[in-house]
């Protein structure tokens, strides 16, 4: 006959075990098997990632800094919320590949080859650009980025920051001219 299983999720109530009751039972049959395995070390590590990833976020939105998170692709998964301030755009708008429509014509050609050859290679990335803000105005930016990867050692994209650089640049300029 047909096998119905069942599962459920046990843990001691100071949590400090948690067990899986994986059971099935045969229709049109009495019989019936079922274990328990003991899924401590797998919930612990779940609570981990949840704990560092909730760390990642609250770094990335308490930054003054523009940050960032693309995929091996190269398409923006995550975007903090300074960045969208700045921008003045929603985030649909620079997901996934929209962040290319924000850069200066002139700047983006050179950023996207260098950007996407960090991909490749997976290695560090350091670009400077303008972007435009939510006011219509050009800034500059310097962009830093590091490829990262998953615990099982598979390249899954890069993380990065963005610092606005523009008074920096406008001071660059100013002494060249002065000169």
């Amino acid at each position: 006959g047909r096998i119905s299983p069942y599962e459920k999720e046990l843990f001691r109530k100071d949590g400090s075990r948690w067990w899986a009751l994986i059971a099935a039972k045969k229709f049109n049959d009495n019989e019936g098997v079922g274990y328990l395995i003991d899924i401590t070390e797998r919930k612990r590590a779940e609570q981990s990632l949840r704990e560092s990833e909730a760390r990642f976020r609250a770094i990335a939105e308490a930054s003054p800094a523009l940050t960032w998170q693309v995929d091996a692709q190269g398409n923006a998964v995550y975007l903090n919320q300074r960045f969208l301030d700045i921008l003045g755009i929603v985030l649909e708008d620079l997901m996934p590949t929209g962040w290319r429509s924000i850069i200066h014509p002139d700047d983006a050609p050179g950023y996207v080859a260098a950007f996407e050859q960090a991909l490749r290679e997976r290695a560090h990335f350091r670009h400077r650009i303008r972007i435009k803000t939510a006011e219509g105005e050009w800034r500059w930016l310097k962009s830093y980025a590091l490829p990262w990867f998953t615990a099982a050692g598979e390249y899954a994209g890069h993380i990065g920051i963005s610092i606005d650089i523009t008074e920096a640049v406008n001071a660059e300029t100013a002494l060249l001219y002065a000169d």
